[in-house]
């Protein structure tokens, strides 16, 4: 069985995790810029997000991954991805986005990250 039919996900949760995703980049430089910083506890916090959303990238197939990255990490818009990155229709790339955000999602919750 998969771990999406086991774990309910929410519309707040999905939100959640776009947050989270969005907030991703700016983690991952406090925790690597923050070495000799004195405020640990932030930033364990920090890491342990960080490496929770790449260990849940890590399971999604290509398109999926490939799409949360570029949307959220890199901040490119939809139809730059969709169109020449995939080069896919919108109508696919918007469900290939739909189940990754759920994927993700799924994970983090089941994680008790989000």
């Amino acid at each position: 069985m998969l771990l999406q039919d086991h774990v309910e996900v929410k519309e707040s949760d999905r939100q959640k995790v776009k947050q989270l995703l969005r907030a991703y980049p700016s983690m991952k430089a406090i925790v690597d810029i923050s070495v000799w910083d004195h405020r640990v506890d932030q930033i364990a916090e920090y890491a342990g997000k960080c490496k929770a959303i790449e260990r849940a990238l890590e399971a999604l197939p290509y398109e999926g991954k490939e799409i949360l990255t570029r949307c959220f990490f890199e901040q490119k818009k939809d139809k730059y991805i969709y169109e020449f990155v995939l080069k896919i229709p919108k109508s696919t790339y918007d469900v290939y986005k739909s189940r990754a955000i759920h994927t993700i999602s799924s994970i983090l919750k089941a994680a008790n990250m989000i």
